[in-house]
């Protein structure tokens, strides 16, 4: 969505009271060129609790992002042990 203060302290505080670990965070926007409209862009990895049901996870996500006015996507990826 537009780039606004607040949405990485809103996300993260979120995941955090889920019990979530971030382990990877980046953010950008797509225009840097000052008066154009800018979306802001976090792409979060993190490592769920044991116990972590992704479908619950999505929907306080989906409630966070209506009250934030945001877009949230959750991708589940496989883990690669090196």
């Amino acid at each position: 969505g537009a780039d606004k203060p607040g949405i990485v302290s809103g996300i993260t505080t979120k995941l955090a009271n889920l019990q979530i670990n971030i382990t990877d965070v980046e953010t950008t926007r797509t225009s840097q060129n000052p008066g154009a409209k800018s979306v802001f862009i976090m792409l979060i990895e993190a490592k769920l609790p044991a116990s972590g049901d992704l479908q619950f996870i999505r929907s306080e996500l989906k409630g966070t992002a209506e009250t934030m006015g945001v877009d949230i996507t959750v991708q589940e990826l496989a883990v690669v042990d090196l």
